[in-house]
């Protein structure tokens, strides 16, 4: 689940692996991205009608080689090392401008890694996803 207010993101939360039916993960999410996302404050009351919401039903994630197997703007990215592991969806690079290094450079600092954990000793999972959404206001009545 996605959250934008003014075209810029405010909250993102979500499953990789299908835990729940996708009705009880949209409303999970929807709840979490609005109001756990740790990088933003809760979203207040007063924001609702500024909000945007995009969910992203994604499909199960595939191993691949190596990193050159992520395609920068067609696939999500998965990385996993040591214990961590971080997740870009497939839009992000590209809204981003990020080349695919640039993107696993991001991606291994968001995995708590040095900039360049990316590039020894991780696994890959790639997947795509389906979205939609659109202003809140329009999508819950």
């Amino acid at each position: 689940m996605t959250l934008r207010r003014d075209g810029r993101l405010r909250g993102c939360i979500g499953y990789v692996a299908p835990i729940k039916p996708v009705w009880q993960a949209v409303l999970d999410n929807a709840e979490a991205a609005a109001l756990r996302d740790h990088r933003f404050r809760p979203v207040e009351p007063d924001e609702l009608d500024d909000l945007d919401v995009e969910v992203s039903v994604l499909t199960d994630p595939v191993a691949v080689a190596d990193w050159t197997g992520f395609e920068v703007g067609r696939h999500g990215i998965i990385l996993v090392k040591g214990g961590r592991r971080a997740v870009f969806l497939p839009d992000v690079p590209v809204e981003q401008g990020w080349d695919r290094e640039q993107t696993l450079t991001h991606l291994a600092r968001k995995a708590g890694l040095p900039p360049d954990g990316w590039r020894e000793g991780a696994q890959y999972f790639v997947f795509t996803n389906h979205k939609f959404g659109g202003p809140l206001a329009a999508v819950v009545p």
